[in-house]
């Protein structure tokens, strides 16, 4: 693995000020910032002088609201990329959770850190979009615009495990007493389906201004995925809704933030390709900030600090895996907001971001790059290159690392405990023994996270882990 700060695109080439670096040069004004602008389409109608919607012009974003992330578990990303590289033969993806925290870096003025600890690799692996969607988000985009384009009666089927949640963030985004003609549940888990007969629909501004896709390219989508990844409901039977979402997330959430760790970022693989990032990996990413932006600035400005790393072949280095960290911008994340984007056909076209066509009646702001205006893009204009490398003195606060992975091949086994306590030297202290990114997440699994949170506190305090719980875990393989 090598730690890349180069590339051939134009993101990896500008020079981005530190965000506060930024606020500071603009007198702390972020009314002109693209999450502070609004481009919601609108709605023509019969007799009625209708404010046209403003223009937007693509611009790469100046500024970046994480500066560095910083590989502090070695062992983490060289396991990582070397189970894709060897054992998998770069054939099949991979992806995973990184955790870790955040710090001021001194390199930037107002600099901001990622420190990652451990890498959470879920069950199933195969798609990245479904690990920012969640839900089928892409194919339930589509289907929801075919019902806004005029048909009627149409049924569109939500499989999203469980959660009256959705329907709450439905009825409150679409603000409409007819929105919902027909609304489902057979039992918490099953699917639900939601039924939208759009000829008996109100066709006023209250109803289409609403809808029009702050329903459809954020809220209910959005809502479900949190939903689904903060309760930790299983993922079976949704259609491309695999991926990150994993009944044991929300545990190991919970544990590693007796650890002070968060999750800061997802890593993905990929195969050799001339583009640092597809066009619907972008959307992904944009999709998956907007979700985790937990990150409140004092001056009120929605600020993400969620990365996405992607590691693929260098073929100017014998095929060699490089990392790259990247974050979709401000922009990407707000015009995603006001459903802007054509996700099918974004997702078509890895190298052209697609905006959609306008439905009957409804007029799009226009889109210019480059002072003309444009019905597709590249996806450079919209992203930011994150600096990654590793540290010259590692400083985890995990001693060890030498656990079996999680969801691998060889599926570990309560023996596993027992053998990785004979690789620990003798008159270590309890809780140094049980310092293992992988070893917390099994004894979550394996028990319960009230007992690996237990053990993550005395880690984290430095404090003896309880003899019997001690045993217990030594023993457990007998």
């Amino acid at each position: 693995m090598s730690s890349s700060d180069q590339g051939d695109q134009k993101a990896t080439k500008r020079n981005f000020q530190s965000f506060e670096s930024y606020l500071k040069d603009h007198k702390y004004e972020t009314s002109l910032l693209p999450l502070s602008q609004h481009y919601n389409p609108v709605v023509l109608e019969k007799g009625r002088m209708t404010k046209l919607p403003p223009a937007l012009t693509l611009n790469r974003q100046r500024y970046r609201h994480v500066d560095h992330c910083e590989w502090m578990n070695t062992e983490e990303i060289k396991s990582f990329v070397q189970y894709w590289q060897y054992d998998k033969e770069m054939l099949r993806q991979r992806c995973g959770w990184l955790f870790g925290y955040y710090l001021s870096d001194p390199n930037f003025d107002g600099g901001c850190r990622i420190v990652v600890e451990g890498i959470y690799e879920p069950p199933k692996q195969e798609v990245f979009n479904a690990a920012s969607g969640g839900v089928g988000m892409n194919e339930m985009l589509v289907a929801m615009q075919e019902v806004l384009k005029g048909g009627s009666g149409v049924r569109v089927v939500e499989r999203v495990g469980c959660s009256r949640k959705i329907l709450k963030a439905f009825h409150s985004v679409v603000n409409h007493p007819r929105a919902v003609h027909q609304a489902g549940y057979s039992r918490p888990g099953e699917v639900r389906a939601v039924a939208l007969n759009h000829s008996q629909l109100d066709s006023g501004p209250g109803f289409r201004r609403t809808v029009y896709f702050l329903f459809l390219a954020s809220v209910v989508a959005t809502q479900a995925w949190a939903s689904l990844a903060s309760s930790g409901k299983p993922s079976s039977g949704i259609p491309g809704g695999e991926g990150m979402v994993d009944p044991a997330l929300a545990k190991i959430d919970v544990v590693m933030a007796k650890l002070g760790l968060e999750r800061v970022g997802c890593i993905m693989t990929s195969l050799p390709r001339d583009y640092e990032m597809s066009s619907g990996e972008l959307l992904a990413s944009a999709r998956l900030q907007k979700l985790l932006e937990r990150h409140e600035h004092y001056t009120g400005y929605p600020v993400s600090k969620f990365v996405t790393a992607i590691v693929k072949p260098n073929e100017e280095k014998q095929g060699q895996p490089e990392t790259m960290v990247w974050m979709a911008s401000d922009q990407a994340e707000g015009m995603l907001q006001d459903g802007l984007f054509d996700v099918k056909r974004t997702a078509e076209t890895p190298t052209r971001v697609q905006l959609r066509e306008p439905f009957n009646q409804e007029m799009m702001p226009p889109v210019l790059a480059s002072g003309s205006e444009v019905t597709e893009f590249d996806p450079d204009w919209l992203l930011v290159k994150v600096n990654d490398g590793v540290p010259l003195k590692k400083r985890s606060m995990f001693r060890f690392s030498h656990f079996p992975r999680e969801n691998r091949t060889r599926q570990q086994t309560p023996d596993d405990i027992k053998q990785y306590m004979r690789q620990i030297p003798a008159g270590t202290p309890s809780w140094a023994r049980y310092a293992d990114f992988h070893l917390l997440v099994y004894i979550t699994l394996l028990l319960d996270e009230d007992t690996a949170g237990a053990i993550a506190g005395c880690i984290s305090r430095e404090e003896e882990i309880d003899k019997a719980m001690d045993e217990l875990l030594t023993n457990m393989s007998a």
